[in-house]
């Protein structure tokens, strides 16, 4: 039995070869193969349990002796594209990274990850070599709801590179938290359209004074559209008083 680091346990496969080396006799390999991995991982050491079977010539072999085992070579001659590990942002079923695109704008992309070893892991999917990302994704993250805001807006300067994103307007309901001459921050309920969550955040006015007639509490109905730098509130209206 061995026990396998497990970022080294992920491509081993039953019937691999594998050289040990007793420790009473270093000098003398013994090539065997593996007939059996264990399915469970030690969380303690964070390995796997390997049973491993070989010949015991001259009856060298006994139990409760140590080995050290050599696992098969990994295939070299595959290409593998890495990114650092802090670049892949996990948001639930999806892996994003963020990627810069040659008109200076950033734009989240999906991709298929691999296995992850020092710092680094593998991208079997989604980006090409050449590109150019971000190599710390966390910059962005200061609570799931930013995360999921950010992503959309950034989803939305995808999907319309060419054109003027504020042409895209949608609607929501929330409460007042503060008015600003240029802004407002609200405590809205969620926009499914965007697959925004409820959550608090400022908004830009497409005008200066467009909220001065509103105050802290107030439960407003707004529309807002999508910019170049994020959304704009474009109305307000007053749904109904909310008592101090």
């Amino acid at each position: 039995d061995a026990q396998i680091p497990e970022v080294e346990a992920a491509g081993l496969r039953v019937g691999s070869p594998v050289e040990a080396r007793l420790l009473a006799f270093p000098n003398a390999p013994i090539l065997g193969r593996i007939n059996a991995l264990i399915p469970e991982l030690q969380r303690e050491t964070r390995t796997v349990r390997v049973r491993i079977q070989t010949p015991n010539p001259e009856g060298r072999l006994r139990p409760g002796m140590f080995a050290r085992i050599r696992l098969p070579d990994r295939n070299e001659s595959a290409a593998q594209l890495l990114v650092p590990t802090d670049a892949v942002i996990v948001t639930g079923k999806r892996h994003l990274v963020i990627v810069a695109t040659d008109k200076g704008r950033f734009v989240p992309v999906e991709v298929t990850p691999g296995q992850e070893a020092d710092n680094r892991t593998e991208i079997l999917a989604g980006l090409q070599e050449g590109e150019k990302i971000v190599v710390s994704g966390q910059f962005m993250i200061d609570s799931e709801a930013s995360l999921r805001g950010t992503l959309a807006r950034m989803d939305s300067a995808r999907d319309a590179p060419e054109k003027a994103v504020a042409a895209n307007t949608w609607a929501g309901t929330g409460v007042v938290n503060s008015v600003t001459e240029n802004e407002i921050v609200l405590a809205h309920k969620a926009i499914p359209e965007l697959q925004w969550p409820a959550m608090t955040m400022p908004f830009p006015l497409a005008q200066p004074g467009l909220a001065a007639a509103f105050s802290p509490g107030q439960s407003v109905r707004f529309s807002f559209s999508e910019t170049e730098t994020g959304p704009v509130i474009q109305s307000l209206h007053l749904l109904a008083e909310t008592a101090p």
